[in-house]
């Protein structure tokens, strides 16, 4: 007979066996986990919009010592992006100016951004400003090699915060994992609670206090910081598994992800496979993604 690990502690002696599908929806299976690849899908938009088309090269470029020659506008195109728009005012469209030059006996082309209005058309002449002994990056005066100015590029940052955040989740699932197999069983009481000037989906997050006495009986205490409250507080005691090398790290079993159950002896059985396909199928899903639409970009 299976049961919920929040309603038995009749646990087998660690270390217990953890089924691999249980071990992948806990590591997995943490919130923070599950917010970091959300942020990281909704980061590589950004990414894809406008870091990607960030002038990022005339960083280099323009430290070296620069030529100049004379070109021909062969076509101006509407790049459906625009800047310095506003919630009350439109944006200024940026065109994109292609251009072709003589140099040396070769023919050489290019393109380069601007931002309306502007002066260029197709047929007209225009100064093109080029690195010495580079004329494959030569841009016309004033305008830019890429759609954005470098700080688009900056934009790489809110993909990395979701990285940071799934490392944080897949570090605490890592952990559960660990207490789940060599973790000791006890009963704690809630001695403190705390609110703090954090706020997750609207609600405020609680600092809360846990003190527990080990199998030497000696009063520990570990803290919980959550904005589910009610699922700490509903019991005079709470569930806790706690790592008896550092009684100091402990989790309520309340808050462990991937609902693990109980078998007969004590073990750790196995959770729903859709638990488990959950965990894997959403990071899975978001590499699957972009990796197509970058293969798609640049193939």
């Amino acid at each position: 007979m299976k049961d919920r690990l929040g309603r038995s502690f009749q646990l087998a002696e660690p270390p217990r066996r953890v089924a691999a599908s249980t071990a992948v929806a806990v590591a997995l299976g943490h919130p923070l986990a599950t917010w970091g690849w959300l942020v990281v899908a909704l980061g590589m938009v950004v990414v894809w919009l406008f870091a990607v088309n960030a002038d990022v090269v005339s960083l280099y470029f323009d430290r070296l010592p620069t030529k100049r020659v004379t070109g021909v506008v062969t076509s101006v195109e509407p790049t459906g992006f625009s800047e310095g728009g506003g919630k009350h005012r439109r944006g200024r469209p940026i065109d994109a100016i292609s251009f072709e030059f003589e140099l040396d006996g070769g023919k050489w082309a290019g393109r380069s951004y601007l931002t309306q209005p502007h002066q260029r058309s197709a047929g007209k002449t225009c100064h093109l400003d080029y690195p010495a002994g580079m004329p494959q990056h030569a841009r016309v005066q004033g305008a830019r090699r890429a759609v954005f100015g470098w700080p688009a590029a900056l934009g790489v940052v809110v993909p990395l915060i979701g990285v940071g955040l799934f490392g944080a989740g897949l570090w605490r699932g890592i952990r559960a994992v660990g207490f789940l197999r060599r973790g000791k069983p006890a009963l704690a009481r809630l001695v403190r609670k705390r609110g703090l000037n954090q706020h997750v989906n609207k609600k405020q997050v609680f600092e809360l206090t846990f003190a527990f006495r080990t199998d030497e009986d000696v009063e520990q205490e570990f803290k919980v910081r959550t904005a589910d409250v009610e699922p700490l507080s509903d019991d005079a005691e709470e569930r806790i598994l706690y790592d008896p090398a550092r009684p100091s790290r402990a989790a309520t079993v309340d808050t462990l992800p991937g609902r693990p159950t109980i078998e007969e002896g004590g073990e750790i059985g196995r959770v729903r496979a859709w638990h488990a396909w959950a965990a894997v199928g959403w990071p899975l899903l978001v590499v699957a993604g972009h990796a197509w639409y970058g293969w798609y970009r640049y193939a």
